[in-house]
Order: C-alpha cells, then sequence, then structure tokens
C-alpha cells in the first residue's frame, strides 16, 4: 500500500453510467508517476479526490491485449485542506446561484400564471350574460392583462383601479 499524490484528475462516466476519474498519481515516498490510472466511483472519498490531494492504495496492472489498464485500489483517503476548501466553496456557489436562478423561474412562473390566471377570470365575467364578439373578448382580456402586470410590482398603497 502506497500514499499517492492526485496530479491530475479527469471524471468520466462510462457508456454503461458508472463514474470513473482517470488520474494521473505519484508517489509520495518514491516520486514515480503514473498516468491513466483509473478510480471507479466505489472507492472511498471517489468524489472528494481533487488535486493535490492525497490517496492511499495499491496501483493494480492488467494487460489486455496490447493495452494496459492501471487501476487503483482502495486505501484511504486524506484530501488537501486548502483544494478541498477551494473545491467545496467554488461547488457552493455554484449550488447557491442555480437556487437563487431556480427560485427567480418560479416566481417569474406564478407571476404569469397569475396574470394569466385573472386575465381570464375578468374576461369572463364581462362577458357573462352578453353577446360578445371574440374580437371584443380578446381586447378585454389583453387590457386586463396589460394591467394586471404593470399593477402586479406596485405595493397595494400605489396600485389604482383600472377604471
Amino acid at each position: 500500500m502506497s500514499t499517492y499524490i492526485i496530479q491530475w484528475i479527469e471524471r468520466k462516466n462510462t457508456s454503461t453510467g458508472k463514474s470513473l476519474a482517470k488520474v494521473t498519481l505519484k508517489d509520495k515516498e518514491t516520486g514515480v508517476v503514473a498516468e491513466d490510472v483509473a478510480i471507479w466511483a466505489d472507492f472511498p472519498g471517489f468524489f472528494d479526490l481533487v488535486e493535490g490531494s492525497e490517496t492511499q492504495g495499491s496501483i493494480e496492472e492488467k494487460q489486455v491485449g496490447k493495452y494496459t489498464n492501471r487501476m487503483l485500489r482502495a486505501g484511504t483517503f486524506n484530501p488537501s485542506p486548502i483544494k478541498a476548501a477551494i473545491s467545496t466553496g467554488a461547488a457552493m456557489e455554484t449550488k447557491a446561484r442555480g437556487i437563487e436562478r431556480a427560485q427567480d423561474r418560479k416566481e417569474e412562473s406564478i407571476r404569469a400564471a397569475s396574470i394569466i390566471r385573472d386575465s381570464t377570470i375578468l374576461t369572463a365575467a364581462f362577458a357573462q350574460g352578453k353577446d360578445v364578439s371574440v374580437d371584443d373578448m380578446k381586447e378585454v382580456w389583453t387590457n386586463w392583462n396589460v394591467w394586471l402586470t404593470k399593477q402586479w410590482d406596485n405595493p397595494p398603497s400605489l396600485q389604482k383601479p383600472p377604471f
């Protein structure tokens, strides 16, 4: 069992959907560099592996035809505290921005749906019991839609009736 420092990492998915990371490892004791080593998702601490972190394990080589496959077998994982904090902080910022955008879209969707619903209800109330043409209903609906859209952001004290 050796201790390795991750010098380079690229995460991939196989055609069957399994996650793996292709890494370049440097043996901490001997300085020997091993390139194109596979680490599979069941490896302890797989999702925390970043460049500069240390991990323990043993590299197994398997000859498949003319190719040599290298795989790191499980040991222990000690993340680089600085790089782990940086990658965690960046991930948290990305997640926060994603949540904020989703909330903004949700609020906008609620606003649009509410305005369309209210315009339709008010137009139906206007037309109830009357012989109204389709063009007149479109005009009334559009007028209500424009008015409701303008009023949406105004506080109740600034809202004015449409008549």
